[in-house]
């Protein structure tokens, strides 16, 4: 079943969190890479993972012309590479002296390596094990790309590590970061302290918007008033023409 209390996870039988026990360490474990299947994931499962990064040895077997094994280094970073990264147990092991990263898998370069293998690795151990074949069942009900996937989507995990503890003190937490409070402030007092025309406040400017439509609207009856006024005198005007001179008269005439 799994373990729930924190305390009893890393303390249980087998469990190695410094990667240096020499209990936990395998030794010249035999593997078989297969052809990776027009895949371009091409990886081994160490039987008892998830593995330390760090004394992971990879060696190719070939057969000695007396009959005996020869064992060829793989480097890493040139040949092979670790994926399927345990993230949980990188996190909380990542702030120990040295900092330690778990994987769960040997992926490799070269898709037309095949063959035997052996390989050598510390194992974490305990209730965090999973083994291989158990692995390699879930990994081939699902098709992920070891290079970005996790070993928790894989696996799901049977015991948890503790939460990491969060890098950011809680008293510097405001409504933003620290640094945007400090920049946001900054530009306020610019604003309120910059050489120029006065700052107003939300009431002055709602009276200063008021004064200024009643400003609009006397001039706008003013205007008003004197369109009525210039169209009376040129009522007039037209009216004084008309009497002046008899139109009609002079339209009928015909001259």
């Amino acid at each position: 079943m799994p373990v729930n209390d924190f305390d009893d996870v890393l303390n249980a039988p087998g469990v190695d969190l410094t990667g240096k026990d020499p209990r936990n360490k395998i030794t010249l474990e035999d593997q078989m890479l297969n052809p990776p299947q027009y895949r371009d994931h091409h990886y081994i499962v160490p039987a008892e993972g998830p593995i330390f990064e760090n004394d992971v040895e990879v060696y190719r077997v070939s057969t000695a012309p007396n009959g005996g094994e020869v064992l060829t280094p793989l480097l890493k970073g040139t040949d092979w590479y670790l994926t399927h990264r345990y993230m949980e147990a990188s996190y909380y092991l990542g702030d120990a002296s040295p900092p330690k990263q778990l994987y769960a898998s040997i992926s490799f370069y070269d898709l037309e390596l095949v063959g035997r293998l052996k390989i050598t690795y510390q194992k974490l151990g305990g209730p965090f094990s999973i083994n291989a074949n158990q692995l390699l069942a879930l990994l081939g009900a699902r098709i992920y790309n070891p290079r970005i996937c996790s070993f928790e989507q894989i696996a799901g995990v049977y015991v948890r590590f503790p939460p990491t503890d969060h890098p950011t003190d809680a008293n510097t937490i405001e409504w933003g970061t620290t640094e945007v409070s400090q920049r946001l402030a900054g530009i306020e007092q610019a604003i309120m302290t910059r050489i120029g025309p006065p700052v107003y406040t939300v009431d002055q400017m709602n009276n200063l918007l008021d004064q200024m439509n009643e400003n609009h609207q006397a001039e706008k009856a003013e205007l008003l008033a004197e369109i009525q006024r210039l169209r009376a005198e040129l009522h007039a005007e037209v009216d004084s023409v008309k009497t002046t001179v008899n139109t009609e008269a002079y339209l009928n005439s015909g001259d």
